[in-house]
């Protein structure tokens, strides 16, 4: 009997050849994984992240593996800095065709030490964030009428809090249908895997 493969090489398993990719967070931990699989399926990846020297060190690292990023230093809180973002995304890409909404922070402290504007960052940056991203690089998949997908990505976090008032403050990702346009949602529940994060307090 045949043992199965493992570790079998994305580009085996789906080709992104020719398709453009924005990670969100894409410098370290679950947006850094999610941007080596994308390249090594073949697609332009294009690294988004508030620090700009992490997120260099992240194009560095793909480099090394033998593949091509680009990277841009954003804050996705702040509506103008996305959409700079997105133009220069298209600049380098030449299209859009995947975005995932993986920038996320948290306060390593409990309920009663929080402040309100502790709070009001996380909300701009894991909601208002997605919000914004979404909303631009929607309107550049619809306006170029080939389709595209969407990932919202959340931290366990999100839904089984590892660490006292968690739950408040890792609010997961809100999906909406952002056109009517032939906008197709699959809802196939919610799958958990592994990836090495640093533990860093903002």
């Amino acid at each position: 009997m045949t043992s199965p493969r493992k570790n079998v090489p994305v580009a085996e398993l789906i080709d992104l050849s020719g398709r453009g990719a924005i990670v969100t967070g894409g410098a370290s931990g679950i947006g850094l994984a999610i941007c080596h699989r994308f390249a090594e399926a073949g697609a332009g990846v294009f690294i988004v992240d508030a620090e700009g020297e992490k997120a260099r060190q992240a194009c560095r690292e793909l480099e090394e593996n033998g593949y091509e990023a680009d990277r841009y230093c954003a804050d996705v809180s702040r509506e103008a800095e996305v959409r700079d973002m997105v133009d220069t995304a298209v600049t380098k890409l030449g299209s859009i065709d995947i975005l995932v909404n993986c920038a996320g922070i948290y306060p390593r402290i409990s309920l009663e030490k929080m402040t309100g504007d502790d709070f009001e960052r996380v909300v701009a940056v894991n909601l208002t964030g997605t919000f914004l991203c979404g909303r631009e690089v929607s309107q550049r998949m619809v306006a170029v009428g080939r389709g595209g997908s969407i990932l919202n990505i959340a931290s366990i976090d999100a839904v089984h809090p590892s660490g006292k008032g968690c739950r408040l403050m890792t609010p997961p990702k809100v999906a909406w249908c952002p056109s009517p346009e032939a906008w197709r949602w699959n809802w196939g529940g919610m799958t958990s895997g592994l990836t090495l994060s640093p533990r860093e307090q903002f």
